[in-house]
């Protein structure tokens, strides 16, 4: 027989639970008490404080209850499930019984999981239960408050809605109107909404401490409604936090690939009852994989993004980060404005950073009212270059398109580093900041000159260079170099005498040059105090001009210093690290399409490339721009 495991979510849970499962445990019950600090027996039997039904107690109990429930059920039955699945937290338990973590590691990310969300701003949930997804979504576009989620979508007429409280509160009438009953829920805050997107963030970077196992069972995804990746699946568990439960969908497309039982493994009947329901009306989903497409475990892997579907699989989409020089005042600014992960991940990074800034990152770069040459400074033009790479690769993600590799290129090595999880985001940004204050305070002012000539030009009349080092070189017919103020000038005249077009980088300091040794040792001593993680893809470095390997990442205090001091070579990594052309797609996330720029003029078309957006404007269109052609290929 077929079976499917469906895991309960907070509300299942209910005093005198799992109380034949306690004894039957007691190492794993001993491992809970130890991590938690109380008795988890006594909390789900007695609840002599009332704390069950608090976020922060209530995820941790139903997960043990859950997870010792599995673990009873597949002792006594020898078939193990053809998927699982879980409503909410329950989904923890559905990646448990997958074998993604073991036990402890599991009743850690919940219990992280419930105290992240205790902190949530204060919010409320409503069910709307007995109109259609398309009324709800009618209803919440009609009525003045405008800060009101779909949070759950658990069948074809039974809805959560989640916001504000003083929102949630002041609909009400709105939907009794239209014939739905409206039952506020017991809750303190906004669950899977937006006002769950720092929660999101801080749970992303707790997460990475952990390694993830491969999945030996498909899970079914609240945030996809589709199997999880069988690897690299983070971001499906990050997700979940601020995106709706799809429950009617999950449980339509497993009705629609074989004949399967539903099993509920843990405490009460919500799921069985859901599950009933959606039986009755199952949402038709358009091109779904027949059970013989999906026989072998090892291939359960579904394309799940929402705004693209890259027909070949064998594509390899490169994300690319470009450093310092590529940033201008208002850079994004239509898509700040616009969009409101972008806009959210901004506001989130200029936070972090407001009280060792002083300022609002985000006024220095988009008040008109503020000078521009404010920005220019490079205590604000560094961490804006790392927040405007970091928060665009989260809107790409978002629509869809998933990097399977990075590329940085001198500064942006560092947000290569960071999305690839290798740096944490806080980490990432206090780092940033501080080699900037370091090049302020130790290092005299530089500039880079961008040349329009081919390297060896640089090589065969270096007496023209006044020994200023070559930088960078970006494609076969331009390089730059760099050095103090004095000396590229000295530079630039030269050039002019012979007609050599160049032109400056709008940079203070002589990145990748002598000009920056000063703040050599107290940058490698303040490097050294992060904590790092494996990179979960891979990072192509214009350095090293290959792919970055576990050395270089074991050594983080050279790595990070080499990028930004050393000579870096674009032209060299991509002829020797992507000689398939036809099988990458490289995309560019700098501001001003630097790194598509000279892929175009470097490489007679061999590579494709896309940017995401450049200074001239119009970033929503460019954005979709990029999904139109990427669903072209």
């Amino acid at each position: 027989m077929k079976t499917i495991y469906l895991f309960p979510g907070q509300g299942s849970q209910h005093k005198k639970m799992g109380k034949y499962l306690f004894d039957k445990y007691p190492e794993l019950i001993h491992q809970a008490d130890q991590q938690l600090h109380y008795s988890i027996k006594e909390l789900c039997l007695e609840d002599p404080d009332q704390l069950l039904n608090k976020t922060q107690f209530t995820q941790p109990a139903l997960y043990i209850i859950n997870a010792l429930s599995f673990l009873d059920k597949i002792e006594l039955e020898s078939h193990k499930p053809s998927y699982v699945a879980g409503h909410s937290l329950g989904e923890y338990n559905a990646l448990f019984a997958a074998g993604a973590f073991d036990f402890l590691t599991g009743l850690k990310l919940v219990q992280k999981r419930g105290l992240l969300m205790e902190e949530a701003p204060k919010g409320a949930m409503a069910a709307i239960i007995g109109i259609t997804h398309n009324q709800v979504k009618c209803i919440l576009e009609d009525i003045p408050q405008k800060n009101i989620d779909i949070a759950n979508i658990n069948s074809e007429k039974q809805f959560i809605i989640s916001g504000l409280y003083d929102e949630i509160i002041a609909c009400e009438n709105s939907f009794t109107k239209m014939g739905a009953n409206f039952i506020p829920l017991n809750v303190s805050a906004a669950f899977h909404s937006r006002y769950m997107k720092d929660i999101e963030i801080k749970f992303e970077q707790y997460l990475q401490k952990f390694q993830l196992n491969p999945l030996r069972t498909p899970v079914i995804s609240n945030y996809s409604a589709r199997p999880y990746p069988k690897e690299n699946y983070r971001d499906y568990m990050v997700k979940q936090i601020s995106h709706p439960v799809k429950w009617y969908e999950s449980i339509s497309w497993l009705i629609q690939q074989d004949h399967f039982e539903f099993e509920e493994v843990g405490p009460g009947r919500v799921l069985t009852n859901l599950t009933n329901q959606i039986k009755q009306t199952p949402l038709h989903i358009k091109n779904n994989l027949s059970s013989h497409q999906n026989k072998s475990k090892e291939n359960y892997q579904e394309s799940t993004v929402k705004n693209l579907s890259i027909s070949n699989s064998k594509k390899k989409i490169i994300f690319m980060y470009s450093g310092q020089g590529s940033q201008y005042y208002q850079m994004g600014k239509e898509l700040y404005d616009n969009n409101s992960l972008f806009r959210h991940h901004m506001n989130y990074c200029s936070n972090q950073l407001k009280d060792r800034l002083g300022v609002s990152l985000i006024d220095i770069i988009y008040d008109k009212s503020k000078k521009s040459e404010e920005f220019d400074n490079i205590i604000y033009t560094n961490p804006a270059l790392y927040i405007f790479g970091y928060s665009l690769t989260q809107v790409l993600i978002d629509k869809g398109i998933k990097p399977d590799a990075f590329l940085g290129h001198s500064l942006g090595e560092y947000i290569a580093a960071t999305v690839a999880g290798i740096i944490p985001l806080e980490d990432g940004l206090n780092l940033i900041l501080t080699q900037a204050q370091l090049l302020e305070k130790h290092c005299n002012t530089g500039k880079i000159l961008n040349v329009f000539s081919p390297p060896d030009f640089y090589y065969k009349n270096k007496n023209l260079f006044f020994n200023t080092p070559l930088a960078c070189v970006n494609f076969s017919n331009n390089f730059s170099v760099s050095g103090y103020r004095y000396e590229i000038d000295l530079v630039k005249k030269e050039l002019d005498k012979r007609k050599i077009f160049s032109s400056y980088l709008p940079v203070s300091h002589g990145f990748h040059s002598h000009a920056i040794d000063p703040i050599e040792n107290d940058f490698k001593k303040y490097v050294s105090q992060i904590k790092y993680s494996d990179n979960k893809l891979p990072i192509y470095s214009c350095y090293y001009t290959s792919e970055i390997t576990q050395d270089n990442i074991d050594n983080m205090k050279n790595y990070l210093w080499e990028v930004i001091r050393n000579t870096i070579n674009f032209e060299n990594l991509i002829s020797s690290s992507f000689q398939n052309t036809s099988n990458n797609i490289f995309i560019d996330t700098s501001p001003n399409a630097a790194l598509s720029n000279s892929l175009k003029h470097g490489f007679n078309k061999k590579h494709r490339h896309f940017f995401t957006i450049n200074q001239f404007g119009k970033n929503i269109e460019s954005i979709n721009h990029l999904i139109n052609n990427l669903n072209c290929i």
